[in-house]
């Protein structure tokens, strides 16, 4: 599946998937829990970042059935690099913060 956001297509099987993250350590219980969500990180060969993910009726990725509803969805988030730093970041993925992002950070 890819999406056309503000005139640019961002699809999963062109770009290079970066790193994949679940809430299940942050709240959901299992897979089956309706706040459950999973993400992937992706940079396409133009060097765009975005997200891409799907989740529960409970989730961010939830989407509306009409009427009083929800139903588990998916979409995609175009992301900027100081937002993909930090998405490393906050996921502690520091291997791969040094592999992308080693010109930006500095010794504290």
């Amino acid at each position: 599946m890819s999406w056309i956001i503000n005139g640019k297509r961002y699809n999963p099987e062109t770009a290079t998937q970066v790193v994949s993250y679940n809430n299940l350590c942050e709240g959901a219980d299992s897979t089956r829990d309706f706040g459950y969500y999973e993400e992937t990180l992706y940079l396409t060969p133009r060097g765009n970042w975005f997200l891409a993910g799907s989740g529960g009726p409970a989730s961010k990725y939830s989407r509306s059935t009409g009427g009083n509803g929800y139903s588990g969805g998916s979409g995609c988030t175009p992301i900027g690099g100081v937002e993909a730093r930090k998405t490393l970041e906050r996921w502690k993925e520091y291997d791969l913060l040094e592999k992308y992002f080693s010109d930006t950070l500095e010794d504290a």
